[in-house]
């Protein structure tokens, strides 16, 4: 829908907590992102955010906190509503923004605490929307990776929206073959067998030879039935959709535990069709699309003095396979010299990590936006 959107020069415009309605809007001849789209928000927070909002627009990170009650002050719709851009208003960072909320949750939570308990006098009230009153000091600290934003945004709202990882490769990618629209039933060609079921025809034949590229997902290692060898098998996503490819047990070999679901890569092989089921890519090389993207300057990036802080201290589920393989892959894009402790919540285990890490700001706010405040310290 967002290519269809682009197509017909029709801007899709991200959620805005001073814009957007509950759903999609049209707004200036463009569609603006409905805050219920957004995982964690439903339509209660969003009709409290409407009704404070006709006090008029927000214009911090407190003073959104301080006007809406308590469904919206919590760290799962918070965590939402900035991954997704919806604070993006505010001029902030979203990295900084994460770093900052749970101050600005404890200070709000402590003056609702007052106030219940008779506390806060009539005159602290009045202070407590002054920003003379509270405020916010936002970390100095870079914006998250514009791969590492893009990838968190698409985990809140299920698509990219303020961009897309693909972007920097379209001149790539446009001598490729083909895209996965050429994956789509062809709507002309659609036909009823015997049966009564759909006889779909699509853009592309079995055995053609195809060069297709885009974001790796789904990644998994299964097994074969007739020798019991190891494949993989996965899905391609690029601006238009997503389509399946298999990389069997004659490559496997030589690609295994080189991908990872997020990668940006380019496929070659042929087109597998098979009677009942939609095509898929049978993979014979693969490889990375490289990227163009600039690491942040050193001087930003890593403390340069001596310092006291000497391990990295990690909480988290060992179990979920997708949040430890977000992590792991974090600390190999940002190797050092400090050693990495985790503990699973699970078991109460300690293990340590063998891979050392830098101590960088960017590394410490995209783990904690994958494992939230609190479970990222260096200590």
């Amino acid at each position: 829908y967002t290519a269809f959107a682009k197509k017909q020069k029709i801007a899709i415009l991200p959620p805005d907590i001073n814009h957007s309605k509950a759903y999609f809007s049209v707004e200036n001849g463009n569609l603006r992102y409905g805050l219920c789209a957004i995982k964690n928000v439903g339509l209660p927070v969003v009709e409290e955010i409407m009704e404070a909002r006709k006090q008029g627009e927000f214009t911090d990170l407190l003073d959104f906190l301080q006007r809406t009650g308590s469904q919206v002050a919590n760290h799962r719709t918070m965590d939402g509503l900035i991954l997704a851009g919806a604070m993006d208003c505010f001029g902030v960072p979203r990295s900084a923004l994460m770093a900052a909320l749970d101050q600005a949750l404890s200070m709000v939570r402590g003056d609702r605490k007052n106030v219940e308990s008779g506390q806060m006098s009539l005159f602290d009230g009045l202070l407590a929307n002054d920003t003379a009153a509270h405020h916010i000091d936002y970390p100095d600290i870079p914006e998250y990776r514009n791969s590492m934003k893009l990838q968190l945004e698409k985990e809140v709202l299920g698509t990219y929206v303020s961009g897309n990882p693909l972007d920097e490769f379209v001149d790539d990618m446009k001598d490729f073959t083909h895209t996965t629209q050429d994956f789509k039933p062809l709507e002309d060609e659609i036909t009823e067998t015997e049966e009564g079921n759909d006889d779909f025809v699509y853009g592309v034949k079995d055995g053609d030879k195809i060069v297709i590229g885009g974001i790796i997902s789904e990644l998994k290692k299964r097994m074969t039935r007739s020798s019991n060898k190891e494949m993989l098998t996965g899905k391609i996503e690029d601006f238009y959709g997503t389509c399946d490819f298999v990389i069997f047990p004659n490559n496997y070999e030589k690609y295994k535990n080189q991908f990872k679901d997020e990668d940006i890569v380019k496929l070659t092989g042929h087109i597998g069709l098979r009677d009942g089921n939609p095509p898929n890519v049978i993979v014979e090389t693969i490889e990375h699309l490289k990227t163009a993207e600039k690491p942040q300057p050193k001087k930003v990036e890593t403390t340069t003095e001596p310092i006291k802080q000497h391990k990295l201290y990690l909480r988290l589920d060992w179990s979920n396979n997708d949040i430890k393989n977000k992590v792991l892959g974090l600390m190999g894009e940002h190797k050092g010299n400090y050693e990495v402790v985790i503990k699973n919540i699970q078991d109460n285990q300690v293990y340590k990590v063998l891979q050392k890490v830098e101590n960088s700001n960017t590394l410490m706010s995209e783990l904690t936006a994958v494992l939230g405040a609190g479970n990222v310290v260096f200590k």
